[in-house]
This record gives C-alpha cells, sequence and structure tokens, in this order.
C-alpha cells in the first residue's frame, strides 16, 4: 500500500454465493491491502433480520469464507465482513463468528480479530421517539415507544462510512425508520454488524 493508494478486493457481492477460484487468483493479482466482502443485503426484507436467522447456507457461507481467509492470511492482509450473518443483528452476528471460529480451529488460524455488533437498545431508541428525532420512511404513521416494545430486536439495516439508513426494525413487514441528531440534514449514520479479523497479526 501506498500512501496515496489502498486497494481493496471485494471477492464476491455477497459471502455465500460462490467464488470462482479463477476470479479470486485474478483479483488477488492486483495485490489488495484488504479483503472486503457484504454478508448481508436489504433484498430479502426484514424478516431474516426479525427472526434472528441468516438466509445464506453455512457450507456455501464457510466455503467462501474459508476461501477469503486463507487468500488474506497468506498475504498478511486484513478481512472486513460487514452484515454479518445477513440481517446484522447479534444473533446473525454471532452465527458469523462461529463459522469464523470453526474455521480457524479446523486450520489453526490465529488471527486478531475486531467485533462491531449493530443491534439498537429499545430504551435509548424510545428515548429518541420522545424527542421527536425518528420520522417514518415509507409508512403514514410515526413508530411509536408501544411498537419498540412489541419489535423484534432492532439493528441497523443498511450503511456504508458515507451514507447509511438509521436504525430499522420489523414493522408491519418493513423497515420503517430514521433517526436524526439536532440539526442534521440526514439520518444518523449507524455501523452494521462487521467481523474485521486482522490476518497477520498474533491473536490477543
Amino acid at each position: 500500500m501506498s500512501p496515496a493508494r489502498m486497494t481493496i478486493l471485494a471477492p464476491e457481492g455477497m459471502l455465500g454465493y460462490g467464488i470462482p477460484p479463477r476470479s479470486m487468483a485474478e483479483g488477488m493479482k492486483r495485490n489488495p491491502d484488504a479483503l472486503g466482502v457484504d454478508a448481508g443485503s436489504t433484498d430479502p426484507g426484514p424478516y431474516y433480520l426479525g427472526a434472528g436467522v441468516p438466509f445464506t447456507n453455512r457450507r456455501a457461507f464457510k466455503r467462501d469464507l474459508a476461501m477469503i481467509l486463507e487468500a488474506a492470511k497468506d498475504r498478511r492482509i486484513p478481512v472486513l465482513i460487514g452484515s454479518a450473518g445477513g440481517g446484522g443483528g447479534t444473533p446473525h452476528l454471532e452465527w458469523t463468528l462461529d463459522v469464523y471460529r470453526e474455521i480457524c480451529r479446523e486450520r489453526d488460524y490465529h488471527f486478531r480479530t475486531a467485533v462491531i455488533g449493530a443491534e439498537v437498545d429499545k430504551g435509548w431508541l424510545k428515548q429518541q421517539i420522545a424527542r421527536g428525532r425518528t420520522s417514518p420512511l415509507d409508512l403514514d404513521t410515526p413508530l411509536t415507544a408501544a411498537e419498540v416494545d412489541r419489535s423484534v430486536p432492532t439493528a441497523a439495516n443498511t450503511c456504508s462510512p458515507w451514507s447509511c439508513a438509521g436504525a430499522s426494525h420489523s414493522r408491519r413487514g418493513k423497515a420503517a425508520s430514521t433517526i436524526s441528531p439536532p440539526g442534521a440534514a440526514g439520518p444518523r449514520c449507524c455501523a452494521s454488524s462487521t467481523v474485521m479479523p486482522g490476518c497477520g497479526a498474533p491473536s490477543s
């Protein structure tokens, strides 16, 4: 990596959807400084977020992740996995970590790993409602504290470092709410759950 340039390779669009070995090899020839892959999507809707289950096959997910970790280990570069487990909630994050740790045990990998959760505390969310800092996205009625109490765990459903949807939850079959700080023109950015193995670094 030069001071003026960083190359990041995304081996596939969705972790678990398959990586052609030839494509991976061609990508690694570009000498990436990091490997990054998304593991979630809003396309399947909020069911998987609400149910706390992944929407990709575990065997396919493990196959792809193992290929990525092997390539990163050989080059001693980090890996970033966003929207862990599909929905990005705590159950999805734990599912991803379970697969990741299984691979590490089987292959005797020892990585330093950072984990960033994304579930939104219900008490905090109700405070934002009380302060008038939430607004509906595609519904006519605003989010209420009672609905938060009845909802499944909430999590950030989409995010990037530059722009993102705010806290979303399973409400009438749709992600329903954004949260903005006072004086902000756009939604408040929330990190989606992320696993970041630091390849080449000793485990702590």
